[in-house]
């Protein structure tokens, strides 16, 4: 069965090799379902393999980290427990607004469960550099919109055509003006 949700991992990720040298990476992830008085958990042990399993990402996967999952769902039996199992085909890292993917590669991240602090730190040279390329080019965007509104307005609107906006159109030598 198909199965696409997000949910918070359990544990940390477990990287082994198979004996044929296949990277599998094992996950356990805690998915939240039902409302009102049906709330629920469930509780699935979740594999990645291959390339998945030794790209960049495993390094984000750490225990109480939000994370959308797609793959197949299954069941299996162990000394007489069933438990759920998903053999993923699609995992993303969820981001919330106090953090940030550069603030994770360079180890600034959450750890574990911890709650995001109301303290901001100070930018770090890179991201400063971005903030003032942002605000130089919101100058200019407004310094272009002031002179496009100063321009004189000479074209007066003439029977039966859309005025001054007519020029602005790239598409506008296809009207002739009537509807």
């Amino acid at each position: 069965m198909s199965f696409n949700k997000p949910g918070r991992l359990t544990r940390d990720v477990e990287v082994r090799q198979t004996q044929s040298g296949v990277s599998v990476a094992n996950i356990g992830i805690a998915v939240d379902h039902g409302y009102g008085d049906n709330k629920g958990t469930m509780f699935i042990d979740c594999s990645l393999w291959g390339k998945q399993a030794e790209g960049g990402l495993i390094k984000f996967l750490r225990k109480g980290r939000l994370i959308y999952v797609e793959g197949e769902l299954g069941e299996k039996e162990y000394n007489g427990k069933k438990s759920l199992t998903l053999n993923i085909s699609h995992i993303d890292p969820l981001f919330n607004k106090n953090e940030s993917i550069d603030n994770e590669i360079n180890g600034g991240g959450q750890q574990g469960y911890q709650q995001p602090s109301n303290n901001q730190q100070a930018p770090s040279n890179y991201a400063q550099q971005q903030a003032n390329k942002a605000q130089g080019m919101q100058g200019q965007v407004n310094q272009q919109f002031a002179q496009q509104n100063q321009a004189p307005q000479n074209t007066a609107m003439a029977g039966g055509g859309m005025g001054p906006v007519d020029d602005d159109i790239p598409f506008n030598r296809f009207y002739d003006g009537q509807l």
